[in-house]
């Protein structure tokens, strides 16, 4: 919600020669959605450059604090940063996760990430305390595929990895974060690249010519199944990042935005497309009013912000260049802040906030 204080003081002195004085608050709710977006006036922030070249990949935000994973292996690839002040973010903690993660989801005191690591594909970092993440558990998926991203709901995290001799879909219990364990699994029959989660379904970004859109029912997690999708027409091109709200799915498919709607589990239909400019990285979602950020590779603006209080007919409000492409976006409900995990060696973490 947008809200906006205006405060109103008199002051006087009484007839015994006393300073009096009379102050009215209000607030004025979404005093600015009935005139212009109020991400019309997007502004990049603030940033940080990390020490080396590599890549910041993904991201996710929760509080006052943004969390990323980085590109490399065998040194600091797991970040924390405060960004409660968005002009002057600043880097709280690190540590070295074995091998390169892919992806991140934040839940309570917990990080989990999805690693190229063969004996730790799941890994859960405790964040309790920001300038000392650690590593509390893991979870090995049989086989040696790569694992693509995660989700969590709960304690419940959903894993999916690059097509292999084993199942691509992962229902794992991390009720005890220092040991968590596989509750369900699904084949998908090749790579499941992304998943979100809303309510009891499953949403994957997926490799399928013929399914780029994979909905699962995970309503009973030891027997997660394939309700159906989305073919969008025999496109030979992968599905690389899917974001959910309610029943409305946005799915990153090479520079195309499409959203779909799936009020009939499983059966999705198409809302609309909206032509990026460059390939989709990554999406993030403001559920009130709606908005969507979408980091891409776009030359001449890597993050764009969409308003999409109309899924048919989504408008951009705001695209930001960033010099260099926005690999990760997430977006921070207590700060009404965006945060981008860039691929700029002089500023791999930006923020992004407006009037």
């Amino acid at each position: 919600m947008l809200q906006k204080k205006a405060t109103s003081t008199v002051t006087w002195t009484d007839t015994t020669a006393k300073a009096q004085t009379l102050s009215l608050v209000t607030y004025f709710s979404d005093w600015l959605t009935a005139t212009t977006s109020p991400w019309t006036g997007a502004v990049f922030a603030g940033s940080i450059d990390l020490s080396g070249n590599q890549d910041l990949l993904k991201i996710a935000t929760a509080g006052n604090y943004a969390y990323a994973v980085r590109n490399v292996s065998g040194s600091t690839n797991f970040y924390v940063f405060d960004v409660s002040v968005p002009a002057t973010p600043s880097q709280v903690g690190s540590m070295s996760l074995s091998s390169t993660p892919a992806d991140i989801a934040i839940s309570g005191n917990y990080a989990y990430i999805a690693s190229n690591d063969n004996s730790q594909e799941l890994q859960i970092v405790n964040i309790a305390t920001p300038s000392a993440p650690s590593l509390t558990g893991s979870y090995n998926a049989s086989g040696n595929a790569n694992a693509n991203g995660v989700a969590i709901s709960g304690s419940t995290a959903y894993l999916v990895r690059a097509q292999g001799s084993d199942k691509e879909f992962s229902v794992i219990s991390v009720t005890t974060p220092s040991a968590p364990t596989l509750t369900g699994s699904l084949d998908l029959s090749d790579d499941a690249n992304d998943v979100a989660i809303s309510g009891n379904y499953a949403y994957i970004a997926s490799s399928i010519n013929t399914q780029e859109l994979q909905v699962i029912n995970i309503t009973t997690p030891s027997a997660p199944a394939l309700l159906g999708g989305y073919d969008l027409g025999g496109s030979s091109s992968n599905a690389t990042t899917v974001a959910v709200s309610g029943s409305t799915v946005y799915l990153g498919i090479t520079s195309n935005l499409y959203t779909l709607n799936d009020a009939v589990h499983g059966t999705p239909t198409l809302t609309s497309t909206l032509a990026q400019g460059g390939t989709v990285n990554d999406i993030a979602l403001m559920s009130s009013p709606a908005y969507v950020f979408v980091g891409t590779s776009y030359n001449s603006g890597e993050l764009r912000i969409i308003d999409a209080t109309t899924p048919a007919s989504p408008t951009f409000v705001a695209t930001l260049n960033l010099s260099s492409d926005s690999n990760g976006v997430a977006y921070n409900s207590t700060l009404d802040i965006a945060v981008v995990a860039n691929a700029s060696n002089a500023g791999e973490l930006m923020t992004v906030n407006h009037p």
